[in-house]
């Protein structure tokens, strides 16, 4: 199944935004702003609805679409403060803790996504570690600091 032109969701922001402003302004039928802005009557009826119902020429209640995120904004904030804590923590440790701190069971794979989405990488977390290293911190204030 293609996308065909006039297809609600084959349309563009730009010819929904046009053919939104359009109907406000309450000076064509629907027949003339689908063929204006090359879309199907069906269309225009239903961008007209959505802004009858919600204001928007888009039902905003069908934007969220699939499952909802395992870890939320509130436990990345927590995962953050524990990879500071333990950069080099593993994958199956923080899957511990997250089942443990918040009762989430997640994958390995779905940590891994996270905290590639949220800019952690093994390089940043070695980075933090050595630079928590006493031994080095004292060995470069002893030689670079001075």
């Amino acid at each position: 199944m293609g996308k065909h032109a006039g297809d609600a969701w084959a349309i563009n922001k730009r010819q929904r935004d046009l053919a939104a402003s359009l109907i406000i302004l309450k000076e064509y039928k629907l027949i003339q702003i689908a063929q204006y802005c090359n879309i199907s009557i069906s269309t225009a009826q239903r961008i007209k609805r959505n802004l009858i119902d919600f204001g928007l020429p888009y039902n905003p209640i069908q934007l969220k679409k699939g499952r909802p995120q395992t870890i939320t904004e509130d436990i990345t904030t927590h995962v953050r403060l524990y990879l500071y804590e333990k950069p080099t923590a593993y994958l199956d440790e923080l899957a511990w803790w997250l089942n443990d701190v918040f009762n989430i069971q997640c994958t390995l794979a779905t940590l891994s996504r996270h905290l590639h989405r949220i800019g952690w990488s093994r390089k940043q977390a070695i980075k933090t570690a050595v630079e928590r290293n006493e031994t080095q911190r004292a060995w470069f204030k002893r030689t670079v600091m001075t």
